[in-house]
């Protein structure tokens, strides 16, 4: 089953304004400093991939042809999700067994 594509928007603008003025004589010395940040946020809806079971109320998508699972928010490669499904399972308070892991990397057609 495929789930329907997802779409993006992107936008962005900037300013920038400048001016000099030097005179005279002199001595030079010189100091610099420089900090940044930024800041993101971002929503989609499920994109291409094969549904191939369920995790408490997610589904669990093969982001086919690609190596990567897809699971709520979640998004790891299957070889990350196969060594660490416990911790995100964990922190995420998502009821999971190991049982379930294989048959959902079964599903995929990914055996140990």
């Amino acid at each position: 089953m495929r789930s329907d594509p997802g779409e993006g928007f992107g936008e962005g603008s900037g300013y920038g304004y400048g001016f000099g003025f030097s005179e005279g004589s002199g001595y030079g010395f010189g100091f610099g400093s420089g900090e940044g940040s930024g800041e993101g946020s971002g929503s989609g809806c499920e994109g291409w991939g094969d549904t191939v079971g369920e995790i408490d109320e997610y589904n669990v998508i093969h982001l086919t042809p690609w190596p990567y699972v897809k699971v709520g928010c979640q998004v790891h490669s299957i070889k990350h999700w196969r060594k660490h499904w416990r911790k995100i399972a964990k922190e995420n308070n998502v009821a999971i067994d190991e049982q379930q892991v294989e048959k959902l990397l079964k599903n995929i057609g990914e055996t140990q």
